[in-house]
């Protein structure tokens, strides 16, 4: 009798544990095809499939290792999911913003690149009015960071992008070009109507050094000189010699004629602004020295063949700022008359410095 008792027992334990392990190996088989399915989904950044089955595989946890992977997965989808939420529908700016805030907290590669491409898509949307107004100025790093990355990552190998609302337009290679002189331009006016010289100065500047056939280029040669001008008498910086007027040009017409000599052996960045905005590069003149006082240079004058800037400019009055680099500027006034010649130099008095 005893040994009929124990045979039942081995047989419903045996039971039992046959059971758990069928049930064990099909809660693993189930975690696994559900884990390959989200995975694949959210390797295309298709966080609207991926999430699902990812669920699915998180109730499905034999495998420790698998588990842990489901959901730094699962969590990454439904935070891309949520940022998604609130920019479909949303303004090109503000959607901006929101996807600036997920790329902020994201550590997930993947995905991380698929908001990037989006962010590409978007600048190419948003107007400079609209991004000052959002106040995404302050984030001009981030946006340039974000598109920098998705540009990089073009041309290599990549998993494809399924998901509409996070693809990029064609073309985009050509993007910094098309959106940041127009951002650079805008948000350093921004800057400067706050009060912020050295933050919309940087701006302009860059603008007109990377981008110096942009219209907005141009356009900004005004601010520049507006800014530097103020910057330099503030601090306290030499003043330009005065003009010294030749008489009326026997052509005639409207414009007057500056010819400025350049007495240095720097080469001198000469920026110009009034009733029209010009720039001018007088490279080093060979032999010109940097003169102890204005006595000295007043006696000797600029060496023969001191390179020369010209300048052809309507009448009016002008700001004028003269960089000879490393901190050496110089400014002052021109007031110009029409169909007049005018001569002046520019010398670095080691004294007035």
């Amino acid at each position: 009798m005893i040994g009929i008792v124990l045979g039942v027992l081995v047989l419903v334990i045996g039971g039992v544990v046959g059971g758990a392990t069928y049930l064990s190996g099909h809660r693993e088989k189930v975690q696994r095809t559900e884990y390959r399915a989200g995975h694949a989904a959210y390797l295309r950044a298709d966080c609207e499939q991926a999430v699902g089955h990812l669920r699915r595989a998180m109730e499905h946890r034999p495998d420790r290792d698998i588990a842990v992977r489901t959901g730094q997965e699962l969590q990454a989808c439904q935070a891309l999911l949520a940022a998604r939420r609130k920019a479909v529908g949303a303004e090109p700016a503000d959607a901006l913003n929101v996807y600036l805030g997920y790329l902020s907290d994201s550590r997930a590669e993947t995905l991380r690149l698929a908001v990037q491409r989006q962010v590409i898509t978007l600048v190419e949307d948003v107007t400079p009015k609209d991004l000052v107004a959002a106040d995404l100025c302050a984030n001009l790093d981030e946006i340039e960071k974000a598109v920098d990355e998705a540009l990089a990552a073009e041309g290599k190998v990549e998993p494809e992008i399924t998901d509409a609302s996070l693809t990029v337009a064609a073309g985009s290679a050509d993007v910094r070009s098309t959106w940041l002189p127009p951002m650079l331009s805008a948000c350093g006016k921004a800057w400067q109507k706050e009060g912020l010289d050295d933050r919309a100065l940087e701006a302009f500047l860059r603008l007109r050094k990377e981008y110096p056939t942009s219209s907005f280029a141009g356009k900004v040669l005004p601010d520049i000189v507006e800014i530097s001008y103020r910057v330099a008498r503030e601090n306290g910086k030499t003043l330009m010699f005065d003009l010294m007027e030749l008489g009326t040009l026997a052509a005639g017409g409207r414009e007057a004629q500056v010819a400025l000599l350049n007495c240095t052996p720097m080469t001198a960045s000469i920026m110009v602004a009034g009733p029209e905005a010009v720039s001018r590069t007088a490279k080093r003149s060979p032999g010109a020295k940097v003169y102890a006082t204005y006595e000295q240079f007043a006696s000797r004058g600029c060496p023969a063949g001191s390179t020369v800037a010209r300048f052809w400019l309507l009448p009016g009055r002008y700001k004028v700022v003269i960089d000879l680099g490393e901190g050496r500027i110089l400014y002052g006034d021109w007031t110009l008359r029409k169909a007049k010649a005018y001569i002046t130099s520019v010398a670095w008095i080691r004294q007035a410095s």
